[in-house]
């Protein structure tokens, strides 16, 4: 007998998503079966800010020549194939929710980084790791969805090398008070877990890690979705984008995201710590 899926795995499951995106790929002229990286960047970079916001947390690490990546909370695989693309990285990414992991596959298969990347099903608390293994590790909008913060965090210092890095990109609390919803990541307020910057950064040193950067980018994002949500009400929805994943009422959700923002009940922050040598 199937188990009956999680709160979260509820919220981000679709049921056609592979045929919605390829769809949307047609619609655009782009190849269903050969696609670029940047082809499935708008749909893929589930995240604020998307691909920009990706290069930006990781382009100036100092990583070794085709580093060992966890991707924790990895959706369909954006940031996984970025990675590996632009990095020559070897990238394990794991995700909750098992139709995007299978998305992710054969997104991946279809780029041709199949050989560099594996995808799994599994919680962030229960990572399919042992040992050190990882000179990464990336994990964006994922900590809003776990409630067991120091878990979260304890099992990712776990699995990074000595000298190993944590970037992260996440939502969290900003003033006291109700938020609006729905929101991409939660329908209603008990799938949102979100925590203070300053406390959740006390669980990233408490987990024995050293802060290295720690980015307030409520800003930006506000910007962004700003301006993506103008275009959405000028032009309506575009074929490829990140309401695909989504749902019903992307809309919706975005308007929920920018006034969230704009009356600073969420904040954006972006971060990397390091393990001890």
């Amino acid at each position: 007998m199937n188990e009956s899926p999680s709160p979260v795995q509820a919220q981000y499951a679709h049921g056609s998503l592979l045929e919605t995106i390829d769809a949307a790929l047609e619609d655009v002229g782009a190849s269903r079966q050969h696609p670029t990286v940047e082809d499935l960047a708008p749909v893929d970079a589930f995240h604020i800010r998307g691909r920009q916001a990706t290069r930006e947390l990781v382009e100036d690490l100092p990583l070794p020549e085709a580093p060992a990546v966890l991707d924790v909370g990895c959706g369909i695989g954006g940031t996984a194939r970025f990675l590996a693309d632009e990095f020559g990285a070897r990238v394990l990414g794991v995700d909750v929710t098992e139709e995007y992991c299978e998305v992710a596959r054969e997104l991946t298969r279809r780029v041709d980084l199949d050989d560099h990347i594996t995808f799994c099903q599994a919680n962030a608390l229960d990572l399919p790791t042992e040992g050190n293994r990882f000179d990464l590790v990336v994990s964006e909008h994922v900590q809003m969805n776990v409630v067991d913060k120091q878990g979260y965090v304890r099992k990712i210092a776990q699995v990074l090398t000595p000298g190993g890095l944590l970037a992260l990109h996440g939502i969290f609390a900003g003033i006291d008070g109700d938020r609006h919803y729905p929101v991409p990541w939660a329908d209603e307020s008990s799938v949102s877990v979100l925590a203070r910057p300053d406390a959740f950064r006390d669980v990233v040193t408490t987990a024995g890690l050293t802060v290295l950067d720690w980015e307030d980018c409520t800003e930006e994002g506000l910007a962004w979705f700003e301006t993506t949500l103008e275009t959405v009400q000028r032009e309506g929805l575009p074929p490829v984008g990140l309401h695909l994943l989504m749902g019903a009422g992307a809309t919706e959700k975005m308007k929920n995201v920018v006034r969230n923002l704009r009356e600073e009940r969420i904040a954006i922050v972006s971060a990397v710590a390091r393990k001890p040598v």
